[in-house]
């Protein structure tokens, strides 16, 4: 499949006021996240471990791109300083 150019495009030009409005809202509902997080886990207490489960999956599956972006963005940082 690919991806829409002018779409990528967009996104691209737009990261970092996507980003800056992400940090915003989430410091003016950090509570109400942490509250609807928490009250989640009473209503299910196997949430944590099928959480858990689903991210070591996800992790297992795609851990060589993972690894190579962790990578990426080291070396991006190195060659800053």
């Amino acid at each position: 499949m690919m991806r829409d150019e002018k779409k990528h495009q967009y996104y691209l030009k737009n990261k970092e006021a996507r980003k800056e409005y992400q940090r915003a809202y989430y410091a003016a509902n950090k509570r109400k996240i942490l509250k609807k997080r928490e009250l989640d886990l009473l209503a299910d207490p196997e949430l944590a471990e099928k959480k858990r489960a689903y991210n070591r999956a996800y992790y297992l599956k795609n851990r060589a791109r993972l690894k190579a972006r962790r990578l990426a963005k080291e070396a991006a940082k190195a060659k800053k300083t």
